[in-house]
C-alpha cells in the first residue's frame, strides 16, 4: 500500500506533459478483470465509470461494476458467486500533447465492494467478503479528444472488512483481513465532451 501512495504523490513529479485534453467529461463502459476476495479463482465484471475535470490534470472519477465470478477448483467454469464495486475519487491524467493522443493516468479511490463465491467441488460450500477498500490505479489512455480507450492496473486495498466462510453449515467461519484483497485490470472505452 506504502508503494502505491508513494507511486501517486510522486506521478505528477514524474511526468512532464502539455495538460490534459479540451474535453471536461467523460462516460465509460468496459470490463474489469482479476482476482479478488473472496474469489478462489477469477472474477468477470462489467463497469460503467464516469468522470469530471476539476482543475488542470485533475479529475473527480467514479465507477461501478458487477459480474460473476469463475471457480478455479472444481469445473473451471461461471459459478453462483457475484462480485459487485462501486467507488469514487480523484484521478490525474498527464498527456503526452495537447491533443492527447496518449495519456497516463494515477488515481485513488474510496468504496465498497461484495463479492460471494460458490464452488463447483463441494468442499468449501461458499465465502462472502464485504470491505471498505481503497482503490489504487495507474493506467494509460489512447485516442482523440472525443473517444479514448483506457487500460489500468487496480489494487483493492481493504480498510475494513469481513470475510464469511462455510466449510460446515454447524461451524462457520468469518475474519477480516486487511492489506490487498484482490487486483485487476480494467479495459473500457469513454466518450469525452
Amino acid at each position: 500500500m506504502r508503494t502505491w501512495i508513494l507511486t501517486l504523490a510522486l506521478a505528477p513529479a514524474a511526468v512532464h506533459a502539455e495538460p490534459a485534453p479540451a474535453s471536461s467529461r467523460f462516460v465509460e463502459g468496459g470490463m474489469t478483470f482479476g482476482a479478488a476476495e473472496p474469489v478462489i479463482g477469477w472474477n468477470l465484471m462489467a463497469t460503467v465509470a464516469a468522470g469530471i475535470q476539476i482543475a488542470g490534470p485533475w479529475w473527480a472519477h467514479a465507477a461501478f461494476a458487477y459480474g460473476p465470478t469463475i471457480d478455479n477448483l472444481g469445473g473451471h467454469g461461471l459459478n453462483n458467486g457475484r462480485n459487485l464495486a462501486v467507488h469514487a475519487g480523484a484521478e490525474g491524467r498527464w498527456c503526452s500533447s495537447r491533443a492527447g493522443a496518449l495519456c497516463g493516468i494515477a488515481g485513488l479511490d474510496l468504496g465498497g465492494q461484495h463479492g460471494s463465491w460458490e464452488p463447483n467441488n463441494g468442499y468449501l460450500m461458499s465465502a462472502s467478503s464485504t470491505a471498505l477498500v481503497a482503490i489504487p490505479r495507474v493506467g494509460l489512455d489512447v485516442g482523440t479528444t472525443r473517444i479514448r480507450a483506457r487500460l489500468d492496473l487496480e489494487a483493492d486495498a481493504a480498510l475494513v472488512s469481513r470475510h464469511h466462510e462455510v466449510y460446515d453449515p454447524m461451524y462457520p467461519t468469518t475474519r477480516s483481513p486487511s492489506g490487498i484483497l484482490g487486483i485487476e485490470l480494467a479495459a473500457g472505452v469513454w466518450l469525452a465532451w
